[in-house]
């Protein structure tokens, strides 16, 4: 339930002509915070059925606890097959998760893409550059040590997390910005991590 709110809430956040649903639903059921799990769907279809084309991205699907993930991509699948046989390509899901047997069982029929974690390792590798080196315009860095935080960052997100190199290095730089040790911290911050 907690899903398809988040969805409900973001889809009404970037589509102002979806309040009044929103109200209207709020008013029928009388729950001030959405909390039925059939009104909750109800109010997505009709949410969906207001909108040309969605795009939804649930990711981390695989950190909830099996039956709950079975939930919501049994919930999501339900949506977007009733949705594009309605208006067809209307509905987008994709759905980002490790590589979990149940998981692929419960989407079977789905187009699939596997990404490695050397699909992302040169992006991944400018970004921590880009930032190593920012980082070592406004700390007087030596070349060297600009190298092993770029060796250190790339090793910590393993080509696996993306998200998680612009994290560290962002961290990284506030951190600096905020304390002016310079090279002292690369050692403070490595062993945090």
């Amino acid at each position: 339930m907690a899903v398809l709110r988040g969805v409900i809430a973001q889809l009404v956040k970037a589509n102002d002509q979806l309040r009044p649903h929103v109200l209207k639903a709020k008013h029928k059921t009388g729950e001030l915070k959405l909390i039925s799990p059939q009104a909750g769907k109800d109010l997505m279809a009709e949410c969906l059925q207001v909108l040309e084309k969605t795009c939804i991205i649930i990711d981390g699907v695989d950190e909830c606890d099996k039956g709950v993930r079975t939930e919501i991509i049994s919930l999501f699948t339900r949506l977007t097959k009733a949705q594009n046989e309605a208006v067809p390509g209307s509905l987008r899901i994709l759905f980002m998760s490790t590589n979990e047997v149940d998981i692929a069982k419960l989407l079977s029929k789905a187009a699939c893409l596997t990404l490695k974690s050397t699909d992302n390792f040169p992006e991944m590798q400018h970004y921590a550059w880009t930032w190593a080196k920012r980082i070592q315009g406004s700390h007087s860095l030596t070349d060297k040590k600009m190298e092993e935080i770029v060796n250190m960052v790339m090793k910590i997100a393993d080509g696996k997390f993306p998200a998680l190199v612009r994290i560290s290095l962002d961290d990284m730089y506030r951190y600096l910005n905020l304390h002016h040790q310079g090279c002292t911290f690369i050692a403070t911050w490595s062993s945090i991590i």
